[in-house]
């Protein structure tokens, strides 16, 4: 798991990224160069196959770039065509 931590944090060379383990994965706090925390996301247990970490930091790019006011990725956007939204019941 931690393998998946590095590759997540080095796909995002902008941030600084912590880690910090918790029983259902990690908590990811995403820090800009102000040391201002840009955002947090929980990777799963359960992410473990390389689809499953690649759909992972495609939903972070693409929420990274709502929250900059940007256009996401085109690439994301199709991501989420076949994913489907989260649901909570």
């Amino acid at each position: 798991m931690t393998s998946i931590v590095q590759h997540i944090i080095s796909s995002f060379p902008d941030y600084s990224i912590a880690s910090k383990q918790r029983p259902d994965g990690f908590l990811l706090e995403f820090t800009r160069a102000d040391n201002s925390i840009e955002f947090r996301r929980v990777l799963p247990k359960q992410c473990a196959s390389q689809t499953d970490t690649d759909a992972f930091i495609h939903g972070v790019r693409r929420d990274l770039a709502l929250l900059n006011g940007q256009v996401p990725p085109r690439d994301s956007l199709r991501k989420l065509r076949n994913i489907g939204l989260p649901s909570y019941m």
